[in-house]
């Protein structure tokens, strides 16, 4: 079968980790452990995961003219991320500290740098990623305006978008409606809403909410609990593969991948639900993002 295609607008990042016997308080030094420094960033972290299912990716984002830059594009050449659309840009590259927990839970701080430069210029002058695409994805923790401006294009296009709002922005009922699926988790669809998102069925009103304000669908992540589609259609449950949890921080982007690459290959959406949660499910059974990433022939001897 022909690989599907997908296309990325997103952020790179270094990813700084961290392990601690707990979250520091506010004013609280404590000491930790297990220092790693690997390399992140939503859309280049799903754009890897995308790869390694098996679909042709294309990147569009912004490094810094300096090491960490220089090795987002090898880090690419070996993952079979396509580059041509790959910016280097006069600020550093972005840089994320995360702090885990010994039961896997995280916390991340983001200073998104070169990627500030990705705005609607940068977009229009890489419209051409688009070209023979099947699904867009991308996410807010790049400038809102490309995310905007590139769902625009692909909408335009009749391409349909996976749009994983991380971190939770305010989106318009315009935006809303020209993705295809908004997949944020329960604390995202928390800040988007208004409304608590604790159970499964607190997310899924929540969800409903999402719909009622222009969305088209909604899938809401829910760690261990796995995750909730809602559409017109009705609301679906997809519970998470059983698994040894070591490092959640993954499994979001695995999940928002695995997500594009069902959708592109015309699966349902409670398919594609299903597929994204066994990608998620895996990639917290090892520690740091790059190296938790599932491939597709792991996913499927995960059935």
């Amino acid at each position: 079968m022909k690989p599907v295609r997908v296309a990325v607008v997103g952020t790179f990042a270094v990813g700084v980790t961290l392990r601690s016997s707990r979250l520091p308080a506010f004013g609280e030094t404590l000491h930790a452990e297990g220092l790693a420094v690997g390399y992140g960033g939503k859309g280049s972290n799903q754009a890897v995961a995308c790869a390694r299912l098996g679909a042709e990716v294309e990147l569009a984002t912004c490094v810094g003219p300096d090491a960490f830059g220089e090795g987002a594009r090898a880090l690419y050449r070996n993952e079979g991320v396509g580059t041509r659309w790959t910016k280097t840009g006069s600020l550093p590259t972005g840089l994320g500290v995360i702090v885990v927990e010994p039961g896997g839970r995280n916390a991340i701080l983001v200073d998104i740098g070169a990627n500030r430069e990705m705005d609607e210029r940068f977009v229009d002058e890489r419209a051409a990623l688009l070209d023979g695409a099947d699904v867009l994805l991308t996410v807010t923790e790049a400038p809102l305006v490309a995310v905007r401006r590139s769902i625009e294009l692909a909408y335009s296009r009749g391409i349909p978008t996976v749009l994983n709002p991380a971190p939770a922005v305010p989106l318009d009922q315009s935006l809303l409606f020209k993705v295809t699926v908004l997949t944020p988790n329960a604390s995202e669809v928390a800040a988007l809403t208004g409304r608590e998102a604790r159970s499964l069925d607190s997310a899924a009103a929540a969800a409903r909410e999402l719909l009622r304000r222009g969305a088209r669908n909604v899938v809401v992540t829910l760690g261990e609990d796995g995750a909730v589609a809602c559409s017109a259609e009705g609301t679906v449950h997809v519970p998470a593969i059983a698994v040894r949890v070591v490092d959640t921080t993954g499994a979001g982007d695995a999940f928002s991948a695995g997500l594009t690459v069902a959708m592109a290959e015309g699966r349902s959406l409670v398919d594609a639900v299903k597929f994204a949660v066994r990608c998620g499910s895996l990639a917290c059974t090892a520690a740091q993002v790059i190296p938790s990433l599932p491939r597709r022939a792991d996913v499927e001897r995960s059935v």
